[in-house]
Protein backbone atom coordinates (compact mmCIF):
# COMPACT_ATOMS: atom_id res chain seq x y z
CA UNK A 1 0.00 0.00 0.00
CA UNK A 2 1.28 3.46 -1.01
CA UNK A 3 1.72 5.87 1.58
CA UNK A 4 -0.11 9.32 1.05
CA UNK A 5 2.48 12.10 1.11
CA UNK A 6 -0.13 14.76 2.49
CA UNK A 7 -0.45 12.32 5.41
CA UNK A 8 3.45 12.38 6.44
CA UNK A 9 3.16 15.97 5.63
CA UNK A 10 0.27 16.14 8.21
CA UNK A 11 1.89 13.82 11.06
CA UNK A 12 5.32 15.43 10.55
CA UNK A 13 3.54 18.89 11.10
CA UNK A 14 1.62 17.29 14.23
CA UNK A 15 4.70 16.12 15.51
CA UNK A 16 6.30 19.21 15.36
CA UNK A 17 3.54 21.60 16.72
CA UNK A 18 3.70 19.09 19.57
CA UNK A 19 7.68 19.56 19.85
CA UNK A 20 7.36 23.50 19.46
CA UNK A 21 4.03 23.55 22.26
CA UNK A 22 6.37 23.75 25.37
CA UNK A 23 7.97 27.42 24.26
CA UNK A 24 3.94 28.30 23.95
CA UNK A 25 3.68 27.62 27.64
CA UNK A 26 6.54 29.43 28.97
CA UNK A 27 5.57 32.75 30.78
CA UNK A 28 6.13 35.54 29.07
CA UNK A 29 6.67 33.93 25.60
CA UNK A 30 3.67 35.35 23.62
CA UNK A 31 3.91 33.90 19.97
CA UNK A 32 6.82 31.64 17.85
CA UNK A 33 7.47 30.67 14.32
CA UNK A 34 9.69 27.66 12.79
CA UNK A 35 10.81 29.12 9.70
CA UNK A 36 13.03 28.00 7.25
CA UNK A 37 15.82 29.88 5.40
CA UNK A 38 13.44 31.21 2.51
CA UNK A 39 10.89 32.76 5.53
CA UNK A 40 8.75 29.95 5.25
CA UNK A 41 6.18 29.22 7.79
CA UNK A 42 6.77 25.62 8.88
CA UNK A 43 5.06 25.63 12.24
CA UNK A 44 3.98 28.73 14.43
CA UNK A 45 2.17 28.71 17.68
CA UNK A 46 -2.01 27.49 17.07
CA UNK A 47 -3.30 30.46 18.67
CA UNK A 48 -0.62 32.71 17.14
CA UNK A 49 -1.96 36.64 17.24
CA UNK A 50 -0.19 37.44 14.19
CA UNK A 51 -2.52 37.42 11.03
CA UNK A 52 -0.85 35.67 7.87
CA UNK A 53 0.45 38.80 5.97
CA UNK A 54 1.85 39.83 9.54
CA UNK A 55 3.52 36.46 10.05
CA UNK A 56 4.75 36.21 6.72
CA UNK A 57 6.46 39.27 7.15
CA UNK A 58 7.89 38.33 10.12
CA UNK A 59 8.98 35.82 9.08
CA UNK A 60 10.70 36.97 5.95
CA UNK A 61 12.16 40.09 7.91
CA UNK A 62 13.75 37.31 10.82
CA UNK A 63 15.58 35.18 7.93
CA UNK A 64 17.14 37.76 5.90
CA UNK A 65 18.21 39.63 9.29
CA UNK A 66 19.74 35.71 9.96
CA UNK A 67 21.38 35.61 7.02
CA UNK A 68 23.19 38.84 7.38
CA UNK A 69 24.01 37.67 11.05
CA UNK A 70 25.43 34.31 9.60
CA UNK A 71 27.24 36.04 7.05
CA UNK A 72 28.98 38.25 9.39
CA UNK A 73 29.53 36.42 12.33
CA UNK A 74 32.61 33.60 12.02
CA UNK A 75 30.79 31.33 14.43
CA UNK A 76 31.55 27.67 14.17
CA UNK A 77 29.84 27.02 17.82
CA UNK A 78 26.37 24.99 18.20
CA UNK A 79 24.01 27.85 19.20
CA UNK A 80 23.46 30.74 16.59
CA UNK A 81 21.25 32.97 18.64
CA UNK A 82 19.71 36.90 18.05
CA UNK A 83 17.42 39.10 19.52
CA UNK A 84 16.11 42.42 19.33
CA UNK A 85 14.51 44.34 21.79
CA UNK A 86 11.52 47.05 21.47
CA UNK A 87 10.15 48.72 24.07
CA UNK A 88 7.57 45.96 25.60
CA UNK A 89 8.72 43.35 23.27
CA UNK A 90 11.97 40.82 22.70
CA UNK A 91 11.94 39.18 19.47
CA UNK A 92 14.67 36.22 20.17
CA UNK A 93 15.72 34.04 16.76
CA UNK A 94 17.89 30.84 17.44
CA UNK A 95 19.58 29.60 13.84
CA UNK A 96 18.64 25.81 14.37
CA UNK A 97 20.66 24.46 11.29
CA UNK A 98 18.47 24.99 8.13
CA UNK A 99 15.64 26.88 9.65
CA UNK A 100 14.96 29.33 12.23
CA UNK A 101 12.56 29.24 15.64
CA UNK A 102 11.66 32.98 16.46
CA UNK A 103 9.94 33.63 19.94
CA UNK A 104 8.43 36.69 20.37
CA UNK A 105 8.46 37.30 24.08
CA UNK A 106 7.19 40.37 26.90
CA UNK A 107 9.91 41.98 28.25
CA UNK A 108 9.37 40.58 31.58
CA UNK A 109 10.29 37.26 30.03
CA UNK A 110 12.95 35.59 31.55
CA UNK A 111 15.48 34.77 28.76
CA UNK A 112 17.15 31.68 30.29
CA UNK A 113 13.77 30.02 30.93
CA UNK A 114 13.24 30.35 27.29
CA UNK A 115 16.44 29.54 26.38
CA UNK A 116 16.73 26.34 28.88
CA UNK A 117 12.72 25.40 26.79
CA UNK A 118 14.87 25.76 23.57
CA UNK A 119 17.24 23.39 24.02
CA UNK A 120 15.05 20.66 25.34
CA UNK A 121 12.92 21.18 22.10
CA UNK A 122 16.15 20.95 20.25
CA UNK A 123 17.10 17.94 22.05
CA UNK A 124 13.73 16.75 20.82
CA UNK A 125 13.78 17.42 17.42
CA UNK A 126 17.29 15.77 17.36
CA UNK A 127 15.60 12.53 18.62
CA UNK A 128 13.03 12.64 16.16
CA UNK A 129 13.71 10.87 12.82
CA UNK A 130 11.39 12.49 11.09
CA UNK A 131 12.38 16.13 12.30
CA UNK A 132 15.98 15.86 12.80
CA UNK A 133 16.49 17.01 9.07
CA UNK A 134 15.40 20.61 10.36
CA UNK A 135 18.47 20.71 12.17
CA UNK A 136 20.91 19.78 10.12
CA UNK A 137 23.85 22.03 8.46
CA UNK A 138 24.43 22.36 5.08
CA UNK A 139 27.23 23.80 3.96
CA UNK A 140 26.61 27.04 1.59
CA UNK A 141 29.24 28.72 -0.23
CA UNK A 142 27.88 31.71 -0.40
CA UNK A 143 24.68 33.60 0.61
CA UNK A 144 21.75 31.96 0.24
CA UNK A 145 20.42 34.39 -2.80
CA UNK A 146 18.61 33.52 -6.02
CA UNK A 147 18.52 34.83 -9.39
CA UNK A 148 14.90 35.90 -8.36
CA UNK A 149 16.72 38.40 -5.67
CA UNK A 150 19.27 40.09 -7.81
CA UNK A 151 18.32 43.80 -7.04
CA UNK A 152 16.22 43.45 -3.97
CA UNK A 153 17.19 45.01 -0.92
CA UNK A 154 18.12 41.91 0.87
CA UNK A 155 20.71 41.20 -2.37
CA UNK A 156 21.78 45.17 -1.90
CA UNK A 157 22.71 44.70 2.24
CA UNK A 158 24.48 40.89 1.47
CA UNK A 159 26.42 42.54 -0.95
CA UNK A 160 27.85 45.50 0.63
CA UNK A 161 28.62 43.44 3.73
CA UNK A 162 30.73 41.14 1.21
CA UNK A 163 32.82 43.93 0.07
CA UNK A 164 33.57 45.40 3.59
Amino acid sequence: MKADRNTFARRSEQELLQRLAPLGDVEGVRDYLFLNREGVILARKPDSAYDEETAGALARHMTQAGEILRLLANHEGDERVFDFHFKGTLLVAWELGETYLVAQCREDANPAIVRMTVNVIKDELRRNKRLRGYLARRSHEGPVLGEQDVGSERYRHVMALMQE
